[in-house]
């Protein structure tokens, strides 16, 4: 995984990726995440399933970084994760940086 993400990253300098298949949504009382739902279009989803995002990054152990970049009309952050090649958590953190003064403008 992590050549194949090495050749990715021979020609883009990041990935910019959902930080989660949902918006930020409010806390729920539900602690246990295996007992925990999301409801998607409707429907209620198991929670954990949002994890895979986060997933894309830590599996082949590459830096990333989560940014806000807009509000959803309920107000709540709307979120993106920027992922890097190895060793390059500083470009991450460059990349959302950009990314947030962007959104802002």
């Amino acid at each position: 995984m992590q050549r194949v993400w090495g050749a990715l990253f021979e020609e883009f300098d990041a990935v910019i990726a959902p930080a989660s298949g949902v918006n930020a949504f409010p806390h729920i009382a539900e602690r246990n995440v295996a007992r925990r739902t999301l409801s998607i279009d409707g429907e209620d989803t198991p929670f954990g399933v949002q994890f895979a995002w986060a997933g894309l990054a830590t599996f082949p152990n590459l830096p990333a970084t989560s940014v806000p970049v807009g509000i959803d009309p309920r107000g709540l952050p709307i979120g993106v994760q920027v992922i890097t090649n190895r060793y390059r958590d500083h470009d991450a953190i460059a990349v959302a940086a950009l990314c947030n003064r962007l959104s802002r403008s």
